[in-house]
């Protein structure tokens, strides 16, 4: 969640936690783990502005007059169901609202660049002892550095397709009948 609502300065980077639970609870049932990457969802939007300013927004006079002239956004914001007087479970109101929410905008369709995903090879965790810390140390960094090798992987490339744009592979896709082309993936397990 916390790579997709990111900052202005936080596109395409990873906010991973320290802890390692999720290859502990993959060893626990010997699962596979599938490094994935995506590209161009986060440039489908502004960001207007990041959490804080957006906070800093709320309490200034504009901020304070937008409030005024809509009194429904700011419940909404604040995770509190339209027409809702009370969430009941107050736990669960706090779960279920968005805090640190950056406030973004669409961008046009003809300024949306095509979008990108990489799947890597995977990484079995058969064999890995969910209490051995360290080893689940190591497993995660593999797990980090292979979802960035994907990353990086379709940020370079992206540039060089020549149909990332709409205008250009529409073009192509009307007069040809056929998707654009566009760059080949990386073998499986082969580095980037």
């Amino acid at each position: 969640l916390n790579e997709a609502l990111h900052k202005k300065d936080e596109l395409y980077t990873l906010k991973w936690p320290e802890k390692t639970d999720f290859v502990r609870l993959a060893a626990r049932y010997n699962a596979t783990i599938i490094p994935f990457g995506g590209v161009g969802a986060s440039d489908a939007s502004n960001v207007l502005f990041d959490p804080q300013e957006a906070k800093d927004f709320a309490s200034s006079p504009a901020g304070k007059l937008l409030a005024r002239a809509f009194p429904g956004a700011s419940q909404a914001s604040s995770g509190m169901a339209r027409g809702s007087e009370d969430w009941g479970d107050v736990s669960n109101a706090d779960r279920l609202s968005f805090k640190d929410v950056p406030v973004v905008v669409p961008r046009a369709p003809w300024e949306v660049s095509r979008f990108y995903f990489l799947f890597g090879a995977p990484i079995s965790t058969s064999g890995l002892n969910v209490k051995d810390a360290e080893a689940c140390g190591v497993a995660y960094k593999e797990v980090q550095d292979k979802v960035n090798e994907c990353l990086t992987y379709l940020k370079d490339n992206r540039e060089k397709d020549p149909y990332k744009e709409l205008g250009g592979r529409l073009l192509y896709e009307t007069q040809y009948a056929r998707p654009a082309p566009t760059f080949s993936p990386p073998p499986l397990g082969k580095k980037h």
